[in-house]
């Protein structure tokens, strides 16, 4: 009895001694170690978090600059007028009157979406009707305030640009003529110079821009 209570109080003393506190040191470091990780990855998330919210903010500024840029279009009121005068209600007399009237207007407009990296650039006169189309998707002849697309992003662009004198940006959302995929509409109302209060007088264009998901651009 007297050796094995002998040798449990050395094995006693051995664990007190040597076992618990390292134990103890194991789980500090480890506890240390896990806040330290913790705080890294937050840090770290926090930044790229704080990076792509500027990116989108800046993302969102350039395609109300652009509306504006493409607003200031000194051929862009006669250009409309033209294809809105021309323009029958289908789609066929669109893609004719936009053979018609093909000029330099057609290569402008053009250009400016390429640089932009637009998806599409459309003309939309004061009724409504999509009068031209760079990509001629299936909107093109249609009428946003009761055709086949008039509760769709483009048209909710169209009507907020027609009520509004500022450029703005609508909320990503899909968009069946460009096979359903994610757009967004950058939009500014349009309006001659000498009458800017008059909604007849007022034109729309819109240019949807993809990066990864196209994006929308408005004039009115």
């Amino acid at each position: 009895m007297r050796r094995l209570t002998l040798r449990l109080r050395l094995w006693l003393g051995f664990i007190l001694i040597a076992v618990l506190p390292l134990t103890g040191l194991s789980w500090l470091y480890l506890n240390s170690f896990e806040r330290a990780l913790t705080e890294t990855v937050l840090q770290t998330i926090s930044a790229i978090a704080d990076k792509k919210a500027g990116e989108i903010d800046d993302f969102i500024n350039e395609r109300i600059a652009d509306a504006r840029i493409a607003s200031r279009y000194e051929g862009l009121p006669r250009t409309i007028a033209a294809l809105s005068r021309d323009f029958a209600g289908t789609r066929e007399s669109a893609l004719q009157a936009i053979d018609k009237h093909r000029g330099v207007w057609m290569a402008t407009l053009d250009e400016y979406a390429h640089h932009g990296r637009y998806h599409d650039l459309l003309l939309i006169d004061a009724k409504g009707n999509v009068v031209f189309s760079l990509a001629r998707e299936s909107d093109l002849g249609t009428n946003l305030n009761s055709g086949p697309h008039r509760d769709s992003g483009l048209a909710r662009a169209f009507r907020q640009a027609m009520n509004l004198l500022h450029a703005d940006l609508t909320p990503f959302d899909r968009y069946e003529p460009s096979d359903n995929r994610v757009a967004t509409f950058s939009l500014r109302r349009y309006s001659t110079a000498d009458d800017r209060s008059a909604p007849s007088r007022c034109r729309s264009t819109l240019n949807r821009s993809p990066m990864s998901s196209p994006t929308a651009q408005a004039l009115a």
